[in-house]
């Protein structure tokens, strides 16, 4: 009984047992039939990677309904081997029969954006204005394949525009690399040569077509101080400038004559040359000016024109003309004193030279403005000083070199002088104001002096200005021509080279230097006809009336009168028609 009660129970335990293990399976099995249930259900849902649904809010929740294609679903841990083999063939299934994604093809974009980001890394020969439009599509097409929101026309187009930038970065490329071969070779070429050969033929006979150039202006700048040196007279005062001017001479002379010398050296001595010729000059000037003058006291030459019928020529001033407004108050009720030189001169003074080199025709001025340092009255704060360039015969290019103010002060208030007969009765104050721009206005142009402005749009351009410059003397004819063009009318420009001083500076003369390039066609008679320049001290203001101008109502292309100064002899012309 115990043997069969045992059996029976060994019987009832296995058949317990099976069923454990089959509800087991059964629940395995429908664990996996209710993931493929969900999915099936979920299938017309499946949405492509690259798309959004349209209503669909963008949050976690929101993407948990939506299934990858490519995504692999994981089998819980417990699931029997053949129950994962059953569930892996029913998704392959779903897969399958879940209706495709539109997708987009980002291959070609993708190609040609490597390539062209590829080409850009290098260094090219190409401008900003190329290169930087073809930076902003590469930036254009990375963006296009992080979005999801283009469609396949719009990659395609941006494919197409990116190709041709790279059908052209790749030519510049190219061109480049051509270029950066050539010069490896040429250095290549050069460090073959031997030592003695480093610096190539080419540049050596640039230099010395420079330096031969620079000699050129050199020598004339020399036969110029020769010829002034020619003309000062023999004194006591003038032989320490004599004997500078001619050992300068000499070392001019050999620079010219030195096959090796460098360029820098001819530049050097080309200026220290022309110092020495304005030094020169202001010498002569002091010992043949005034009392000094070697034709007082004897008569005209027949035949000769100089000064014969009132004109006043002086360097390259043709028909000098001086002016001056004054109060009437302290002059016994006179407004003006015209043709007065001595009285104009002691305000305003203009030597003019002319000059010509290997760069064409010049007229170099000195322009003496307030001229014996001294306030032209205590009623003004202010004064302005103007100087008309001769833009009748101008240079179209409209060229001034060395544009400079310098203020000078007597060395004794009290003492007459002027500086325009020389430099050693007045010391310099302050600084030297360089224009670099002759026709900008410049501001503060004087360190110490609160108001110092340059102006070349000063002047007379119209006929409302007139007072301002001319004051009483603003209806005389004679000034009004000497501000007209060939056809009598103003300028469309303004061709002035004026400043405006403050009260710190009207104690002060003001000397102004200006070299000015006139026309290489211009002729003799028509720089006398039309070579119209003038100077003018004056005070600031209508309710003042101090204004000082010389002018000229014509330019010589020459520096010395027509005829020479001791003896006077006619000039003698033949002319055949």
């Amino acid at each position: 009984m115990e043997n069969k009660s045992n059996s029976l129970n060994r019987i009832k335990r296995q058949q317990r047992e099976k069923v454990l293990r089959y509800s087991i399976r059964k629940y395995s099995f429908g664990a996996a039939s209710v993931a493929v249930a969900a999915l099936m259900f979920l299938g017309a849902r499946v949405a492509s990677a690259d798309s959004v649904l349209p209503n669909a809010p963008q949050s976690n929740t929101a993407n948990a309904g939506l299934v990858n294609p490519k995504d692999k679903v994981d089998s819980p841990v417990d699931v029997a081997e053949s129950t994962d083999n059953k569930v892996d063939t029913e998704n392959q299934a779903l897969t399958t029969a879940a209706p495709s994604a539109s997708t987009v093809d980002k291959a070609k974009l993708k190609k040609v954006v490597e390539e062209l980001n590829a080409l850009l890394s290098t260094k090219l020969n190409l401008d900003d204005s190329v290169v930087s439009p073809v930076k902003d599509r590469l930036q254009k097409g990375k963006e296009a394949l992080e979005s999801s929101e283009l469609a396949q026309k719009d990659i395609d187009e941006l494919v197409e525009l990116l190709s041709k930038d790279v059908t052209v970065v790749s030519a510049a490329k190219e061109a480049t690399e051509v270029q950066v071969d050539k010069q490896v070779a040429k250095t290549e070429k050069q460090a073959e040569k031997p030592a003695s050969q480093t610096s190539p033929e080419v540049s050596a006979s640039e230099e010395s077509q420079t330096v031969s150039a620079k000699k050129d202006t050199l020598k004339v700048s020399v036969e110029q101080l020769q010829a002034a040196v020619l003309e000062l007279p023999e004194h006591e005062t003038s032989k320490e400038v004599l004997e500078k001017a001619n050992e300068l001479l000499g070392l001019a002379q050999g620079v010219l004559e030195n096959t090796t010398v460098s360029l820098n050296d001819v530049e050097d001595m080309t200026k220290r040359v022309k110092r020495m010729f304005n030094s020169v000059k202001n010498a002569t000037t002091r010992l043949t000016s005034g009392a000094r003058d070697s034709r007082n006291g004897k008569s005209m030459g027949q035949g000769t024109n100089f000064r014969a019928n009132g004109e006043i020529n002086q360097g390259a001033l043709t028909n000098v003309k001086y002016f001056a407004s004054v109060d009437p108050r302290e002059n016994g009720g006179r407004r003006t004193i015209n043709d007065n030189p001595e009285f104009t001169r002691n305000k305003t003074d203009i030597k003019a030279t002319y000059v010509q080199d290997s760069e064409g025709k010049w007229i170099v001025y000195d322009v003496f403005f307030n001229n014996d340092g001294k306030k032209m009255t205590t009623s003004s704060y202010q004064q302005q000083y103007y100087f008309q360039a001769p833009f009748n015969i101008m240079d179209p290019s409209n060229t001034v070199r060395d544009l400079r103010f310098t203020r000078y002060s007597p060395k004794n208030p009290n003492a007459s002088k002027k500086l325009s007969d020389g430099f050693e009765a007045f010391n310099q104050y302050g600084n030297t104001a360089y224009i670099s721009n002759p026709w900008g206005q410049q501001y503060k142009i004087f360190n110490n002096d609160g108001y110092s402005f340059y102006d070349p749009s000063s002047g007379v351009t119209r006929n409302d200005q007139r007072k301002d410059v001319f004051k009483n003397n603003e209806n005389d004819p004679t000034l009004n021509t000497l501000t007209k063009d060939k056809n009598g009318n103003y300028p469309k420009l303004s061709y002035y080279l004026g400043v405006k001083l403050g009260r710190e500076s009207t104690n002060y003369a003001v000397h102004m230097h200006a070299k000015i390039k006139i026309r290489d066609n211009v002729t003799p008679q028509e720089a006398a006809q039309y070579g119209r320049v003038y100077a003018a001290s004056t005070t600031s203001g209508w309710t003042t009336n101090q204004s000082y101008i010389m002018g000229a109502t014509g330019s010589r292309l020459q520096n010395d009168p027509e005829a020479p100064k001791d003896p006077i002899k006619g000039l003698t012309v033949t002319k055949t028609v």
